[in-house]
């Protein structure tokens, strides 16, 4: 029984040949019968959660009952209005209620979530549309203006918000419809999401992920690495689109009946650590940057400010060994470092409580198996080695409309990230750099990483970027970009007093050749460090 994907065009999957091995979902026993937002929401009313706390957001409070009630009209309203199984709706808002609402809708009636960034540019966003054919955009109307070109591609569009002339009113189609909607039997095997990656490495790539593989991430790394309970509070700052926060604020909280606060501001350390001290979360989600941004004011160093938190995730960037051992002494919080990836969907590496040691990744999580492949490919024996991953799990790369991608990324069952590791006799995992980030210097290899931790160890250095740009004698040469922190003046005595540092403690071939000083360092829409542009613009 495959509901959605009979409903999909053709050229949607990809074959048989190229699809990942998948089968440790067997050990998760999920009946081939599976609608996620069943399991998420109507589980939970069935556990005697209805009036338990599923959604803070602005002072406000939906309970698993509110969340319901508005879920099952939404629906019915998107029926109403012609979706069908297997269509797409594209789903641009920030992280606002309204954006879990309609995700759990849609896959309630079997459509297919395409959740993009709310910083996407009209270019981005059009590629987006012509690969996945929406028939449907939910957008809020602060952001609606970005589809004013791409309206007679999109059908049907709902908007959020006040200023809706002439669309489809959110708020009015639920006091439309009715509420009562049975979800739709569909497949543990159906596709539930495409969910973009986020470019560093080139165009987004949409990515395919199953109801069954939404639970799986759940049932595995969440139960796991962070044993939640239903009286916990998740929060974190990445947008939705970015499955990273897909798991942390919708998955992992609705899974174990908890909940999650949800701020839709733009990040700012500030008014989050107020935010942390006001809302009392559990398990916040993070990345190295956030971490270091948060240090950098004293309510950080309040143990108060902390009282809740029994642990914060790291992911989406390489945790570096001083900003995990600062955290730890400054806010005497454990920080997890992990490794995933929105082919992966979410981590399959990660540190445990107790166990974490500064600069190492972790172990596999349960039921993700790897092995290491040497530069021709071939699976390394060795226990302790160093090589590109491969992984098997009850997660895999699958590429929608993207068969390139698909035979480069899966090979023999095992699924490609892109990521270079050491092991060591322990099982542990220590993460060296991006497979495309490696630098080629004069036949040296210089993982962009371990620069990036030196140059962060210099008193003047708030955050840095390291690339490897083109050189006629050595092939690449190492460059480097940083802001400074404040009360630093930039100029060129800056940047060699920097660059001197980095040459006693580093070999020299490793050393950036420039480093050049900036007000902010370049992001893609996810807010990673976005080294593709950065050494574009050296070219």
């Amino acid at each position: 029984m495959t509901l959605v994907n009979d409903a999909l065009p053709a050229d949607a999957l990809p074959d048989n040949q190229h699809r990942p091995c998948r089968d440790a979902r067997y050990a998760l026993g999920y009946s081939e019968e599976l609608n996620v937002c069943r399991e998420l929401l109507d589980r939970n009313l069935e556990a005697g959660r209805a009036d338990r706390p599923a959604i803070c957001h602005k002072g406000q409070t939906w309970t698993y009952a509110v969340l319901s009630d508005r879920v099952n009209r939404l629906a019915n309203a998107l029926i109403a209005n012609g979706l069908k199984p297997g269509d797409r709706v594209l789903l641009h808002l920030l992280n606002v209620p309204e954006f879990v609402e309609t995700w759990l809708a849609v896959l309630r009636i079997g459509g297919v979530v395409v959740a993009t960034v709310p910083l996407l540019g009209p270019r981005e966003l059009q590629y987006i549309i012509e690969q996945t054919e929406p028939a449907c955009l939910v957008t809020s109307s602060e952001l609606r203006p970005l589809f004013g070109e791409f309206t007679p591609q999109l059908g049907m569009c709902i908007v959020v918000g006040k200023d809706c002339t002439g669309e489809l009113a959110y708020e009015d189609l639920l006091l439309g419809a009715s509420y009562g909607h049975l979800a739709v039997r569909t497949a543990a095997e159906d596709v539930a999401i495409i969910a973009y990656t986020s470019g560093t490495t080139g165009r987004p790539k949409g990515t395919i992920h199953t109801h069954g593989d939404l639970l799986a991430v759940a049932d595995t790394y969440a139960q796991e690495v962070l044993t939640p309970r239903s009286e916990d509070r998740f929060a974190g700052h990445s947008p939705f689109a970015f499955t990273y926060a897909l798991g942390a604020l919708l998955l992992f909280p609705f899974r174990f009946g908890a909940s999650v606060i949800l701020e839709s501001s733009p990040f700012d350390p500030v008014r989050w650590l107020e935010m942390i001290a006001r809302e009392h979360p559990t398990l916040l989600f993070a990345t190295p940057t956030s971490c270091r941004l948060f240090m950098e004011d004293s309510a950080c160093r309040r143990k108060t400010t902390w009282r809740t938190v029994r642990a914060v995730v790291s992911a989406g960037q390489k945790l570096p060994p001083t900003t995990s051992l600062q955290w730890k002494q400054v806010t005497g919080v454990d920080v997890l470092d992990g490794c995933g990836s929105t082919e992966m969907l979410h981590i399959w590496i990660s540190q445990r409580r107790n166990e974490a040691i500064d600069g190492c990744t972790g172990r596999l999580v349960r039921l993700y198996d790897a092995t290491l492949l040497d530069d021709a490919g071939q699976a390394i024996r060795e226990q302790e080695a160093e090589g590109v991953i491969a992984l098997r799990g009850p997660t895999g790369a699958r590429y929608w409309r993207s068969p390139n991608c698909q035979s480069e990324s899966v090979r023999n069952g095992w699924t490609l990230p892109g990521d270079r590791f050491r092991r060591d006799q322990e099982g542990r995992y220590w993460h060296i750099a991006r497979t495309d980030d490696l630098i080629v210097t004069g036949g040296y290899k210089v993982a962009p990483s371990e620069v990036e931790e030196v140059i962060m160890q210099h008193p003047f250095v708030r955050e840095v970027i390291v690339v490897g740009v083109a050189d006629d004698l050595r092939g690449q040469v190492v460059k480097a970009m940083v802001t400074l922190r404040g009360g630093v003046k930039p100029g060129e005595s800056t940047g060699r007093a920097i660059q001197e540092y980095v040459r006693r403690e580093i070999a020299h071939f490793k050393c950036p050749r420039s480093i050049q000083i900036v007000e902010a360092i370049p992001r893609t829409p996810t807010g990673k460090p976005d080294r593709r542009r950065f050494a574009n613009d050296l070219a």
